[in-house]
Parts: C-alpha cells; sequence; structure tokens
C-alpha cells in the first residue's frame, strides 16, 4: 500500500475541503445556518442591536445579569469548537502537511506533525482574533444599550406582569422592537410612553410615565360614558 500517495491525498482533500467551506460560508453567510465567525455565547444574546428581532409576549421565569461566553460555559469570548476556526485548522494542516510532504521531502511522520503544529498555530490565531473582535463587539453592544438609559419608548406589546411585554426604541442609529417588563406591579397597556429605567439580563425594565398615565387617566372617565 502506497501510505506516501494517500497521505499526499488526504493533505489535498483536507486543504480544499477546510478552504471551500471557508469561502462558502463566508460568501453565502446563513445559508449553512452559520455566519462566519459563529460558535460563540454572543449568537441568540441580547437584543441591543437597533434593528433587532421581535419577541414574544410570555413569561420570564428568570432575569440576570447579561452574560455571555464561550458555549456552554462562563468564560466570555469566541468558542475554539467554532466552525471557523476549525476550518482554518483543518486548511491549514492540509496546506502545509502537502508541501512539507511533497516539496520539503520530509517524511510522513514529518509532514504529519509539522502540519499539525502550523495547525495547531493558525488555529489559536484566528480563536484569539475573533476572541478579541466579538469582546469588542459586545463591549459596543453594552455601551449602545447603556446609553438608552431614560431614553422614551413606546410599549409595543402590553406589559402585564409577570408576563413580558415589548417596547418600540427609536434614535439615532434606528429603530427595533426589545423586550420589556415593567418596574413595578402595574400593567402598562400597548401604545403607553414608558422610561427605560434599566437593563436586566437583556430586557428592558421600564416604568410608565407620568405624563402617559395621566393622559390615559383622563380618558377613562369619557370612555366609561
Amino acid at each position: 500500500m502506497d501510505w506516501h500517495g494517500i497521505l499526499e491525498t488526504s493533505f489535498l482533500v483536507a486543504f480544499w475541503a477546510g478552504l471551500g467551506f471557508t469561502i462558502l460560508s463566508t460568501v453565502l453567510s446563513g445559508v449553512f445556518h452559520h455566519e462566519f465567525g459563529s460558535g460563540s455565547a454572543f449568537e441568540g444574546g441580547d437584543v441591543t442591536h437597533l434593528g433587532g428581532a421581535d419577541i414574544e409576549h410570555g413569561d420570564i421565569p428568570h432575569s440576570g445579569d447579561a452574560t455571555v461566553g464561550w458555549t456552554d460555559t462562563q468564560f466570555p469570548g469566541a468558542s475554539p469548537l467554532s466552525p471557523t476556526v476549525i476550518c482554518s485548522f483543518v486548511t491549514t494542516l492540509g496546506g502545509v502537511g502537502y508541501l512539507a510532504l511533497t516539496k520539503w521531502t520530509m517524511g510522513a511522520g514529518a509532514a504529519v506533525v509539522t502540519g499539525a503544529v502550523a495547525a495547531l498555530a493558525i488555529g489559536a490565531a484566528v480563536f484569539f482574533t475573533l476572541d478579541w473582535v466579538l469582546r469588542k463587539m459586545q463591549a459596543t453592544s453594552h455601551v449602545t444599550a447603556n446609553s438608552l438609559l431614560g431614553s422614551k419608548v413606546r410599549v409595543q406589546t402590553s406589559i402585564e406582569p409577570p408576563n413580558a411585554g415589548s417596547v418600540l426604541i427609536e434614535s439615532a442609529a434606528g429603530r427595533m422592537t426589545a423586550p420589556a417588563r415593567g418596574d413595578d406591579a402595574a400593567a402598562i397597556p400597548s401604545g403607553a410612553e414608558a422610561e427605560i429605567v434599566r437593563l436586566d439580563g437583556g430586557v428592558y425594565v421600564v416604568r410608565e410615565t407620568r405624563e402617559s398615565w395621566m393622559e390615559r387617566s383622563r380618558r377613562k372617565p369619557l370612555e366609561t360614558k
């Protein structure tokens, strides 16, 4: 059996497979349910960027501090097992291993070791780069959220404790619908104006403004006649 030929072919397959998937996942991001650099716990996190998705009305069984981290862990940053990191590892292993075997005239064992060491180095570099970028993105996201504290918003889905609702937030950057709950036990109907009090675990805690409450109070006697 020609182990040299089998190993050479394996290196080529690894290189082209890794490179091909990296290019496709970058150009056609989302088609494979994978965003370039995904695999971190930032996915599906706080709705802090303007233009975020709507939420459904429902219970909030838990709310606490916003958390980020590797998937299934508490450490902030990217996942070392994200598709992007894995693709860079496989591509480097195949490319360097092939060069070591065919161009640098190394033996099979030396080529595998050289390819593996290079792949680990490149994979680590990609991982730490993504980790740094995602940390910066998360920090920017928190700054954006904190800058909205005290802002006036419009209740889109009524907030009836202990259930969550949603609010429509408008700023210079655009509009978004975000999850929200009341600061106290008072219900806040749809269409009412509220003020953002704080951010609690990705959920905006709001309080109806005095002006909105007084306006609703004035309308009630008219509506009952």
